[in-house]
């Protein structure tokens, strides 16, 4: 949340609230209307402290996005758009190539009660299924 207290110019603490991303299609299938809202369901506090940064439509649109894209928000300083743009590019490539990782190892082991789930270097974990998925054991 700090991230999206400093894209608005206001001191905000470093909590993590649910938040959701709504993506609003309106107009024909020819031509469509796209535009986002985010929406804090436990903490509804928040849209409102933020109302005047959201009254923007430029500002909620890169917010849902790089919510939707990096799972987090981004700080939207002027001179580090570039280094946003940067890491939002290569925290989505780097997604897609462990979900091609994933898939190439439940492929290839082809186990039926094992999968793996790898999202960085970092971060992974090993799900084992047993008893006809009565009992799933996960490790990370």
């Amino acid at each position: 949340m700090r991230d999206l207290y400093n894209a608005a110019g206001r001191a905000g603490q470093d909590e993590r609230v649910l938040a959701q991303a709504d993506m609003i299609i309106k107009g024909t299938l020819s031509q469509p209307d796209v535009s986002f809202d985010l929406n804090f369901p436990q903490t509804p506090y928040v849209k409102d402290e933020l109302q005047a940064y959201f009254s923007d439509a430029n500002n909620v649109n890169q917010q849902a996005l790089s919510l939707i894209i990096r799972r987090s928000f981004t700080a939207n300083n002027s001179g580090e758009l570039g280094r946003e743009v940067n890491n939002t590019l290569l925290s989505a490539g780097t997604e897609i190539a462990f979900n091609q990782l994933n898939n190439i190892l439940a492929q290839s082991l082809n186990i039926n009660f094992l999968d793996f789930n790898i999202r960085s270097l970092n971060d992974a974990s090993a799900s084992f299924r047993f008893f006809d998925d009565r009992l799933v054991l996960t490790g990370g």
